[in-house]
């Protein structure tokens, strides 16, 4: 199922317009959804728990200066958003006229509404929330090629020893407070090691409770 109830998305077997196979998916619009994926049969991917996934996405260098924000990726176990969900945020700024591919790590994801089982993965949406499209009222991408992968840890990754609890990620932990709200930052500036810390908002008595 590749409805997304905001653009249009077809399979483009173009030449040029996809990068692997004989085919990619290609959204039309200027929506919020550039993606969303259902798939009948959910897929194991439970053997690449400490990699992540990688895909190809295609912008062109006119829709490319069309775009500036953040786009959100979604991946998950329930065949819907926000529910056993893997969460990444990356910026337009990041991405280049044509092809660019998009590694994410399980470890550097948002986690919500209870742990992905990686063993059942049927559902993924790639979405551009803000909408900023800078007054145009047209607006192509390309996906390609999404796949699991083993990621090798980078030096700010290795373990410490005698470590409880690293803050990359909210996997196999429970945040809650009652009282202020915590979830992992992985903004640049607002980590001391690893990829992510957490970060506690509010004026409640508990700022932190893992």
């Amino acid at each position: 199922d590749l409805r997304t109830w905001s653009n249009a998305v077809s399979v483009s077997t173009t030449t040029g317009e996809y990068k692997e196979g004989t085919g990619a998916l290609k959204t039309s619009g200027t929506g919020d959804v550039w993606f969303r994926i259902v798939k009948d049969e959910a897929v194991d991917i439970s053997a690449y728990k400490d990699g992540g996934i990688s895909f190809w996405l295609y912008v062109s260098e006119e829709d490319l200066n069309k775009i500036n924000g953040d786009i959100v990726i979604e991946l998950s176990s329930s065949g819907k958003n926000d529910v056993e969900e893997y969460e990444w945020t990356k910026s337009t700024s990041d991405l280049e006229a044509g092809w660019n591919e998009i590694t994410l790590k399980f470890n550097g994801a948002k986690v919500s509404g209870g742990t992905p089982d990686l063993t059942q993965i049927d559902f993924m949406r790639i979405v551009y929330p803000g909408k900023n499209y800078n007054g145009a009222n047209s607006f192509s991408v390309i996906l390609d090629d999404i796949h699991a992968v083993e990621v090798e840890p980078s030096e700010e990754e290795e373990e410490l020893p005698g470590l409880i609890y690293d803050c990359d990620t909210e996997v196999g932990v429970s945040l809650g407070t009652w009282s202020n709200d915590v979830s992992v930052t992985t903004t640049e500036g607002e980590f001391k090691q690893g990829i992510g810390a957490l970060k506690s908002t509010g004026t409640g008595d508990c700022w932190f409770r893992i």
